[in-house]
C-alpha cells in the first residue's frame, strides 16, 4: 500500500521548513535552464522536517516543479505561501510589499486568501500545514508564472511560490460497449455486500467534479442538502463562508473556459452540470438503489454532495478549483471525497490542502489516471500525493484496463471499463470508461464501509479496502505489488466485522513513521540511518515478517528481513535500517524505492518508501511537451538530425491511424496512414521515410519535412516493415517480416520510387520474425536482428547476405555499430526477459562474444535505445525507466549519465557532436537530457588573435584607441568563456585600459567572437596591463600583454600671412 508520507515523515503535518538560498541546498538553481523553445524548465523546492524525536528527524522532500506546456498551467495566476500570516486589514499591503520588486503594485489585479477561514475559529485546529498562509495572486503583467515564482522564491518572506496547474477529467468514451449493464456490481459481489451495509444517509460522499444533475431520478433521492442553510435568503446562515449553499456549491460559475483560465470566477450556489462527467461519476458512487429506476451505486443509501469545479461549457474537461472543493467537503463533514481528475505537475500547496482535508476526517479517493503509466515516477497528481486512496481501473474479465495508470502507489483497482451510470439531460444513462469511473465505484464502497464502521479512522477504511481486495489482476507474482487487487465490496463488509456471528480477520500494516539521523535528502554515497515504525490498523497480525529490499540495483539496504512476531490491532513496532546510494545510481534528482513486504500467515501486503536524491551535476533535464491525454499516441520510432530537432512516428491509440510528430510544427493528429507507422528514417532535414504494417503495407515518403506524404505499396514484399535505411539518396533497404516463406527485405535504387524483394537472404527459421527498431545501417552495411537470436547482415548494399546466431532461441533487441567492424547487440532469452545482456563483435558481425555485460543483473535496467556520438568511441544506452548509461570500453563496463527521474520511456533519439549530446525520450510526454561527453582526441583550444602582446603605440593623453581581439574555438569541443578582465600594471589607472565589448558564454567549434579593448592614457609614458580570459578550454587562463605609450598634448597654431605670432607660456 502507498506510504502516506512516502518520501518523508511528518512533512507538513508538523512544523516544516523550506530551504532558502542560504541553506545547504539552494531552493532555486541560479542557472537559467531552457528547453528547445527557450522556456525555462523546472525549479526545485526542498522541504525538511523540523520535528526532532530522540535526536532524529523526519525525511525531507524535494518538490520538482516541472516547466509544463502553457496549456497545463494558468496564466497570470500563482499560489504564494508566506512565512507569516496576514490578516484582512493588512493583507494587500503586505503582499504588495513582497511583490513590489518582482511585479509592481500596478500589476496586481487581486490577492485572494481562499483558506483564511482556517486561521481562526474551530478550523484552526486542522491548519497544521499553515494553509491559511497560502494566497492566490492574479496579476496583469506579461510575466510567465514560472519566472515570477522563481523570483519570489528569493524573498525571505516567501515560503514557496508555485504555478497553478490545470487538472482534467480521467475518463474515456468507449468505441462500442461489449458488456451488460452494471457488470461491476456482480464482479465486486455488491449484492451480497448490501446484506451487510447499503451505506447510510449519515455518510456523505462528495463529488468534486463538473457538477451534477441533482434532479435526475436516480440521484435526487440521495442528494445532500445543507440543513443549516436557509435557501435563497442571501445570508450565510451557518457561517461557513458560503451564502445559500443549500445544494452544494459551484466554485467556478457560469463562465467560459477562457475566463476560468484567467481566474475570473463567478461562484454561485447552483452546482448544476456543465460537462456530463460529474453526473456519471455521482451515479457510479451512489445512485439510488431499490427505487425501481435505472441503476444503483455501491453506496446507494449514502448522500451525494454536489461540488462543481468546472465551467458551464458542455465540452470543457477542465477542473479549476478542485482543491477548494476538497476543503469545503471536509469542512462540511463529507467522510468520503471523490476526485476523478488529475494531471502532471506537483505542488506543495496542493499536498498541504490534501493533508488538511485528511486531518479533518475525510477519506480522499482519487483516480490513478489514464495514461497507462507507472505513477511511481511522479507524473500524475493528486494520484501521486500522500494521504489519498489511489484507484486504477479493471475490465469485466478482471484484467487491467488498457488505459489505466499503475504502480506501487496505486492502492486498489476498481471496475472502470464500460461502466453504466447516470447521465444528464433528463433521466438519461450511458456508458463511460476511465479511472474516473473506477474511483467513484471504490468511493461508494468506502461509503458502505464507513456506515458499517463509523468509528474507524481514514487509515482503517483505506487499509480495509486494500486488504480485502481480490488478487485477480495478474498471475505474475513479481507484478502483484503494482496490481495489488480489485476491490471486493462483500469482502470489505464481512472481514473484521465483529457484528457478524462469524467473520474472517485480516491485518492492515503500513509505515506510520520514519525518522532519520540528520539525513533528509540523499546527497552523496555515504550510509544513511533511519528508524522505521510500522502500525497494524486492522485485526491482529501473528507471525509477522517484514521483508526489505531495494527496488533498484543502485541502492543497498542493511537488512533483508525483520521478524516482528505478533502485532495487535493498532499495535506498533520499530526497526532500524541503513541505506547507501551506490555510484551506479542514474539520477541527479529523483527518488529511490525501498520495498517492504508484510507477511502474516496468509496476509501479504506491499509498500514502498521513497527517499529523495539530490546529486551535483552539470547535466540538464527538460520536459519539452506533454501529449494530450484525450488523444494519446503510441510512438514506435524516433529520429533526431540536430540538437533541437526531434521526429516521431507512431499511431493514435483511439483509431490506430499512423501519425507523425516533428517538434518544429507541433503535434499532428491527422491521419497520415490508416495503419500505425513502425519505423522512421531520414538522411537530411527534408526527406523522410516511414513504414507501416498490415494490409496493405506501405513505405511512405515526404520530401517537404513531413508536411505531405506519398505512399508506395510494398505488400508483395512483406506485411510488416521493421526498419528502413538508405546507403545514399538513391539506394536504400528495408527489413520486413517474412512473407511467402522468405524474408521480406526490399531494395530500392531510385530513392524509394519502387522497391524490389531481395531473394539472396538466408532461409527463415520456423516462427522467425524481425523486430521494429532492431536494425542498424552504416556505410554499405546493414544488420537486423530476429526473435530467434540471429543477426542477418549485408556488407555490400544488399547484394549478398550472411547470418549468424548470437543467442540460440534468444531475442535480439537492439544493434549498434561503432564502425564497420565493431558492434554490439542487446539480447535476451525472450522478448520480455528482464535480464537483457550485451554481445560484441569485432569483425562486422561474423563472430559474436556473448555475456559481455548483463544489464538486468548488474544495473536492473533494460536498454531500449543505443547511440554513438559522431566524434567519440562511446556507447550510450537509454533504458526503459529513463535511465541513461554510457560505456567507453565497448560495453564491458557502464557509468551513469545523471538525469532526472521522471517517467518510463518507450522511445529514444539522440544527437551529439563536439562534446555535447542531447538525448530525447518519452512515452506520453517528450523530454530530453543535455550532457557533455569526451570526444576522441578531445581538444578545447581557444585561439586568440592578436596573441602575445597587443601594442597600442603612442596615444595622446586623454584620447583613446580601440583594438579588436578575436577569439576562435579551433578545437573539437564546445568551449565556455567564463569571464574576461584587465589586470593593471604598476601605477596604471583603471580608466586607462578597459574592455568595451566583452565576450562570455558558449563558443561552438570553429566559432569566432570578438572583444574590444580600449586604451585611454591619462598621463605620458609607458602604460602596461594584461588581458585575461577565463574559460574551460584546455588552458583555463590565457593572458595577452597590453602596452601603450601616453604622449603630451600639442597646442596647434595657425599662421596668417607674414604675421609674427608670439607664444604665451604653454604648460604641459
Amino acid at each position: 500500500m502507498k506510504l502516506s508520507f512516502y518520501t518523508f515523515l511528518f512533512f507538513i503535518l508538523l512544523c516544516s521548513k523550506i530551504f532558502s538560498a542560504t541553506n545547504s541546498f539552494n531552493n532555486l538553481s541560479n542557472e537559467k535552464i531552457t528547453d528547445g523553445f527557450g522556456n525555462e524548465i523546472a525549479y526545485r523546492i526542498y522541504v525538511v522536517d523540523n520535528k526532532v524525536e530522540n535526536g532524529k528527524k523526519g525525511i525531507g522532500k524535494v518538490y520538482s516543479i516541472p516547466k509544463l506546456p502553457k496549456s497545463e498551467y494558468m496564466p497570470g495566476r500563482i499560489h504564494i505561501k508566506t512565512k507569516n500570516y496576514f490578516s484582512l486589514n493588512n493583507r494587500f499591503n503586505a503582499i504588495s510589499k513582497i511583490l513590489k520588486k518582482s511585479l509592481g503594485q500596478e500589476n496586481i489585479v487581486r490577492v485572494d486568501a481562499p483558506y483564511d477561514r482556517f486561521a481562526n475559529g474551530p478550523l484552526k485546529q486542522f491548519d497544521k500545514d499553515g494553509i491559511s498562509r497560502i494566497y492566490e495572486l492574479t496579476y496583469s503583467a506579461e510575466i510567465d508564472p514560472y519566472d515570477l515564482c522563481k523570483e519570489l522564491m528569493k524573498d525571505p518572506d516567501v515560503e514557496y511560490a508555485v504555478p497553478i496547474f490545470m487538472r482534467y477529467f480521467n475518463d474515456f468514451t468507449p468505441n462500442d460497449p461489449e458488456i451488460s449493464k452494471q457488470w461491476a456490481l456482480t464482479k465486486m459481489q455488491s449484492f451480497k455486500s448490501w446484506d451487510i451495509s447499503k451505506g447510510d444517509s449519515s455518510i456523505i460522499i462528495a463529488i468534486t467534479d463538473s457538477g451534477i444533475e441533482y434532479t435526475h431520478e436516480d440521484l435526487a433521492p440521495n442528494m445532500w442538502v445543507n440543513k443549516k442553510e436557509i435557501p435563497n435568503d442571501g445570508i450565510d446562515n451557518d457561517g461557513n463562508g458560503y451564502i445559500d449553499d443549500y445544494l452544494g456549491w459551484d466554485f467556478v460559475g457560469a463562465i467560459t473556459s477562457s475566463q476560468a483560465v484567467q481566474g475570473q470566477w463567478k461562484p454561485d450556489n447552483d452546482p448544476k452540470p456543465g460537462h456530463y462527467h460529474g453526473t456519471h461519476v455521482a451515479g457510479c458512487a451512489a445512485a439510488a438503489g431499490n427505487n425501481g429506476k435505472g441503476v444503483a451505486g455501491p453506496g446507494f443509501k449514502c448522500k451525494i454532495m454536489a461540488l462543481k469545479c468546472g465551467t458551464d461549457a458542455t465540452n470543457s474537461t477542465g477542473i479549476f478549483r478542485g482543491y477548494d472543493a476538497i476543503l469545503y467537503a471536509a469542512q462540511m463533514g463529507a467522510q468520503i471525497i471523490n476526485c476523478s481528475w488529475g494531471g502532471p505537475g506537483s505542488s506543495p500547496a496542493e499536498q498541504e490542502l490534501i493533508n488538511t482535508a485528511y486531518n479533518m476526517g475525510s477519506v480522499i479517493v482519487v483516480s490513478a489516471g489514464n495514461s497507462f503509466k507507472n505513477i511511481d515516477y511522479g507524473n500524475s497528481y493528486p494520484a501521486g500525493y500522500e494521504n489519498v486512496l489511489c484507484v486504477g481501473a479493471t475490465r469485466s474479465d478482471d484484467s487491467k484496463a488498457w488505459f489505466t495508470n499503475y504502480g506501487y502507489l496505486v492502492d486498489v483497482y476498481g471496475p472502470g471499463d464500460n461502466i453504466y451510470a447516470t447521465m444528464p439531460g433528463g433521466n438519461k444513462y450511458g456508458y463511460l470508461s476511465g479511472t474516473s469511473m473506477s474511483s467513484p465505484v471504490v468511493a461508494g464502497v468506502c461509503g458502505q464501509l464507513k456506515a458499517l464502521h463509523p468509528d474507524w479512522s481514514q487509515k482503517q477504511i483505506m487499509h480495509q479496502i486494500r486488504s480485502t481486495s481480490e488478487n485477480v489482476i495478474t498471475k505474475d507474482a513479481t507484478l502483484r505489488p503494482m496490481y495489488y487487487g480489485r476491490v471486493n465490496a462483500y469482502n470489505a463488509m464481512s472481514y473484521n466485522n465483529t457484528k457478524l456471528p462469524t467473520y474472517e480477520k485480516i491485518p492492515g500494516i503500513s509505515v506510520s513513521q520514519i525518522l532519520s539521523q540528520g539525513v533528509e535528502v540523499l546527497t552523496d554515497y555515504n550510509p544513511a540511518s533511519f528508524t522505521i515504525e510500522i502500525t497494524n490498523y486492522l485485526s491482529i497480525a501473528r507471525r509477522t515478517k517484514v521483508k526489505i529490499s531495494a527496488l533498484q540495483k543502485y541502492l543497498s539496504v542493511s537488512v533483508s528481513q525483520i521478524d516482528v512476531g505478533t502485532i495487535e490491532q493498532m499495535g506498533r513496532d520499530t526497526f532500524s535500517l541503513v541505506v547507501r546510494l551506490l555510484e551506479s545510481a542514474p539520477w541527479y534528482e529523483g527518488k529511490v524505492d525501498i520495498l517492504l513486504v508484510y507477511e502474516s500467515d496468509s496476509y501479504v501486503d506491499y509498500e514502498i518508501i521513497q527517499l529523495p536524491i539530490k546529486l551535483e551535476t552539470k547535466n540538464k533535464f527538460s520536459l519539452n511537451y506533454v501529449f494530450p491525454e484525450t488523444d494519446l499516441p503510441l510512438w514506435y520510432s524516433a529520429l533526431s538530425l540536430s540538437k533541437d530537432n526531434i521526429m516521431l512516428a507512431g499511431a493514435r491509440q483511439s483509431t490506430g491511424y499512423g501519425i507523425f510528430y516533428k517538434n518544429s510544427f507541433g503535434y499532428n493528429t491527422n491521419q497520415i496512414t490508416p495503419r500505425p507507422l513502425y519505423c522512421l528514417y531520414s538522411y537530411d532535414e527534408n526527406t523522410f521515410y516511414a513504414g507501416t504494417g498490415g494490409n496493405p503495407t506501405n513505405i511512405i515518403k515526404s520530401e517537404n519535412a513531413g508536411q505531405s506524404w506519398i505512399s508506395q505499396d510494398v505488400s508483395s514484399i512483406t506485411n510488416f516493415i521493421n526498419d528502413i535505411y538508405f546507403f545514399d539518396n538513391l539506394e536504400g533497404i528495408f527489413a520486413g517480416d517474412p512473407s511467402g516463406g522468405s524474408w521480406g527485405v526490399g531494395i530500392t535504387t531510385n530513392g524509394g520510387q519502387s522497391w524490389a524483394k531481395s531473394n539472396k537472404l538466408p532461409s527463415v527459421l520456423s516462427g522467425e520474425s524481425g523486430y521494429a527498431g532492431c536494425a542498424f545501417g552504416l556505410g554499405n552495411n546493414f544488420w537486423f536482428g530476429t526473435n530467434k537470436g540471429r543477426v542477418i547482415f549485408t556488407r555490400d548494399r544488399g547484394k549478398n547476405w550472411q547470418s549468424v546466431t548470437v543467442k540460440s532461441n534468444g531475442y535480439i533487441h537492439k544493434i549498434l555499430f561503432l564502425d564497420g567492424n565493431i558492434g554490439v547487440a542487446v539480447y535476451g532469452n525472450s522478448q520480455n526477459d528482464a535480464e537483457r545482456k550485451l554481445a560484441v563483435t569485432w569483425d562486422g558481425g561474423i563472430n559474436w562474444t556473448t555475456d559481455r555485460f548483463n544489464f538486468g543483473k548488474t544495473l536492473g535496467v533494460s536498454p531500449i535505445y543505443l547511440y554513438k556520438p559522431k566524434d567519440a568511441t562511446l556507447i550510450i544506452a537509454l533504458c526503459s525507466g529513463g535511465e541513461i548509461y554510457s560505456s567507453k570500453d565497448y560495453g564491458q563496463s557502464w557509468q551513469p549519465v545523471l538525469s532526472q527521474k521522471y517517467s518510463t520511456v518507450s522511445f529514444g533519439a539522440a544527437y551529439g557532436e563536439f562534446g555535447e549530446c542531447r538525448i530525447w525520450s518519452g512515452e506520453t510526454e517528450l523530454t530530453y537530457l543535455d550532457f557533455e561527453y569526451m570526444p576522441d582526441n578531445a581538444k578545447k583550444t581557444l585561439q586568440i588573435n592578436p596573441s602575445g602582446t597587443i601594442a597600442f603605440g603612442d596615444v595622446e593623453a586623454n584620447k583613446s584607441k580601440t583594438i579588436t581581439v578575436t577569439l576562435t574555438n579551433t578545437g573539437n569541443m564546445n568551449i565556455n568563456i567564463d569571464s574576461t578582465k584587465i589586470i593593471l600594471g604598476n601605477g596604471v589607472y583603471e580608466e586607462e585600459f578597459r574592455i568595451t565589448f566583452p565576450v562570455n558564454g558558449k563558443m561552438a567549434v570553429n566559432e569566432s567572437k570578438t572583444l574590444r579593448v580600449k586604451f585611454n592614457p591619462l598621463k605620458e609614458g609607458l602604460r602596461q596591463a594584461e588581458l585575461v580570459i577565463y574559460s574551460n578550454a584546455d588552458i583555463k587562463i590565457q593572458k595577452v600583454n597590453l602596452t601603450g605609450t601616453g604622449t603630451n598634448a600639442v597646442k596647434k597654431i595657425s599662421f596668417v600671412g607674414d604675421t609674427l605670432v608670439k607664444f604665451d607660456t604653454v604648460e604641459v
